[in-house]
């Protein structure tokens, strides 16, 4: 009905009804581009960290499951030049 209103097939106009009055179109939210600088850029890192050329740099993440508080996460460290990778199951985090 109330398209029919809008439209101008119906003689009522949407002045006269008072729900009509009160719809109104939702907006598109959108996300806030906020980002939180933990620190350098990885593209900020010496060559030597990025040709692989030296050892001892460790690359950090965590792995996480759904999110609910008190679920298992995983983190892994890997070495650059080697490779090696360590996996560890952490108890919980608190997000």
């Amino acid at each position: 009905m109330y398209r029919y209103i809008k439209d101008g097939l119906l003689r009522v106009k949407p002045i006269d009804l008072p729900k009509m009055v009160c719809i109104r179109k939702r907006s598109k939210v959108r996300p806030k581009a906020t980002k939180k600088i933990l620190g350098k850029s990885i593209e900020e890192r010496p060559e030597t960290i990025t040709n692989r050329s030296e050892f001892g740099h460790w690359e950090i993440d965590l792995v996480l499951g759904k999110k609910t508080k008190g679920e298992a996460v995983v983190m892994t460290l890997v070495e650059r030049q080697t490779r090696f990778a360590i996996a560890v199951k952490l108890a919980n985090i608190v997000c």
